[in-house]
């Protein structure tokens, strides 16, 4: 369906960039900030359930197989390879009375045996810090980024696309290096034991290296209220504004959207939560189109670069579940709404369902589970859909004090008009020195 076009005043991108360094400045945490980048289980950063895990920290070292490698400069010829890597993280979490904090950081450096173009470090960290900072006023601020020369596989890689993960580059096409970052803070009002308000900004950004992908930054601010029927059901509205920026290509991308959100607790440990709705697209930037016969003939070209402005109205959803343990979670979930692109595409409608487990509650093991799925459609140009599957396991074993065997099993397969069938696997294997008397966790 497409809109009328519109006039619309544009907040200054360097006044926004100035609003969002004064907001995030604020000492802040949401009632939930989100999962971490690392966790396949929907695991906020530093907790392993419901509870935070005691701050762990190690460093070590392994093999690794690695299929269905794609560079850019490779003709969309795949790549196997073996090799190995060293690598050290640091996790955990910890309450005080008023405020929270969590972390999640792990990193490597992997040297392939023949393929030395897949060579480099994979950097990933994610932490949220919270506090009550008033009877009825809760602040949060979350940080995530890294870098990564990998589209997918392994510990180091983001696991599940998310519509809200907009710095997050989780449907990649190609292996190459990639920096990225995504800041939001969040402050939630609760005046009576019925109502609540909140209201978020958040800022990211994306950078490939290779000058034939497109770069992406922005920034989304929401605001949303909720009125509690009884002490576990709670409806309510939501209000988002996101703007997309591609800067190679000078092209942008305005989404409004409106949507009603629900939310039930089933015992203690069970949550559902839902929105629908529908957002709203303005698209402008630059296209190659076709030249008449006529015309190429003047011109000497059978192409040209010309400008577009498009709209679109699109329906908006997202779904979940999290079943918390102590030491363990369950997740599904499923959404359909704007993202930020892959490298190739502009601003995107992403549709996704993903589901993940893990557990670290067991002496000697930890274990963690997942699989997803990912449909990209371009909002602003006519291109073929981006469609990807995943899964993984992975385990840790505490072999004796301060030891671990670590195991990691990813598989992902992705195709497009133009790179059909495209599919990898990711094995590895390490021995790690820890400071905790328990396995490693996994996510």
């Amino acid at each position: 369906m497409t809109l009328s076009p519109q006039t619309r005043r544009h907040t200054p991108t360097a006044l926004v960039a100035l609003l969002f360094v004064i907001a995030t400045a604020i000492p802040v945490k949401a009632q939930y900030g989100g999962p971490s980048i690392l966790s396949r289980g929907g695991n906020a950063p530093g907790r392993r359930g419901n509870a935070p895990v005691s701050f762990t920290a190690y460093v070590g070292g392994g093999s690794r197989y690695e299929s269905g490698l794609i560079a850019v400069s490779s003709a969309n010829q795949s790549s196997d390879d073996v090799g190995g890597s060293v690598e050290a993280g640091l996790y955990g979490g910890h309450n005080w009375k008023r405020s929270t904090f969590g972390i999640d950081y792990r990193g490597d450096y992997r040297k392939q045996v023949q393929q030395t173009v897949f060579n480099g470090t994979n950097q990933l960290v994610s932490v949220e810090y919270g506090s009550q900072v008033a009877r009825r006023i809760y602040v949060s601020v979350q940080a995530t980024g890294g870098t990564t020369n990998r589209a997918f596989g392994g510990f180091a890689a983001p696991a599940f696309a998310n519509n809200s993960r907009q710095g997050i580059p989780l449907s990649e096409l190609f292996d190459v290096r990639t920096y990225f970052g995504q800041v939001a803070t969040s402050v939630s009002w609760t005046p009576n034991a019925r109502i609540a308000a909140s209201a978020s900004i958040q800022g990211f950004f994306v950078k490939r290296e290779n000058f034939s992908l497109i770069n992406s930054q922005g920034y989304t601010a929401t605001g949303q209220v909720k009125r509690r029927l009884n002490r576990r059901t709670s409806v309510g509205a939501e209000y988002q504004f996101t703007r997309f920026e591609f800067p190679r290509v000078f092209a942008a991308t305005d989404i409004q959207s409106l949507s009603g959100t629900f939310e039930h607790l089933v015992g203690r440990s069970l949550r559902l939560t839902g929105s629908i709705g529908a957002m709203g697209v303005w698209s402008s930037g630059t296209e190659l189109v076709a030249l008449s016969q006529e015309v190429a003939a003047f011109l000497g070209r059978t192409s040209n670069l010309v400008a577009f402005q498009r709209s679109s109205l699109h329906p908006r959803f997202d779904g979940g579940a999290t079943y918390l343990f102590r030491r363990a979670s369950l997740t599904g979930s499923a959404s359909s709404g704007a993202g930020a692109g892959n490298g190739a595409f502009l601003a995107t409608k992403q549709t996704t369902v993903n589901g993940g487990y893990s557990y670290a509650g067991i002496r000697r093991m930890s274990i963690g589970l997942s699989a997803g799925m990912s449909k990209t459609e371009s909002l602003s140009l006519v291109l073929d859909a981006f469609n990807s599957w995943q899964t993984g396991v992975g385990a840790s074993y505490h072999i004796a004090e301060g030891l671990n065997l670590t195991t990691q099993l990813d598989y992902r397969t992705f195709s497009t008009m133009n790179m059909p069938g495209r599919s990898g696997v990711a094995f590895g294997f390490s021995l790690a020195y820890s400071t905790s008397r328990l396995p490693l966790s996994i996510w």
